[in-house]
């Protein structure tokens, strides 16, 4: 039960105010309900860290293809520019 709750906390299948209601009303919930509620969340989680994954994969493909297309003089400023890029996506995509 303590695991489907902290499921409920982590995911970003429901806005805060849903996770608030959900967990408040957690002990009403019923046990199969409880175990349809886990499926859901497990499978929407795994959908969007693979959504997630593809995502910065072709971002960082782009990078990479921009630094690569760079001239001599500015191959410096655009490899410190996607270096915050990649760092920024990052962070995005771990929140």
């Amino acid at each position: 039960m303590d695991t489907l709750k902290k499921k409920v906390q982590e995911t970003k299948l429901f806005t805060d105010k849903e996770k608030i209601d959900i967990l408040a009303d957690f002990d009403a919930i019923t046990a199969g309900d409880r175990m349809k509620l886990e499926e859901i969340i497990d499978e929407y989680d795994a959908k969007y860290k693979a959504a997630t994954g593809t995502f910065a994969s072709h971002i960082n493909e782009e990078l990479d293809r921009i630094e690569k297309d760079a001239g001599p003089q500015d191959a410096d400023r655009i490899r410190a520019s996607t270096a915050k890029i990649r760092t920024g996506l990052t962070d995005v995509l771990s929140n």
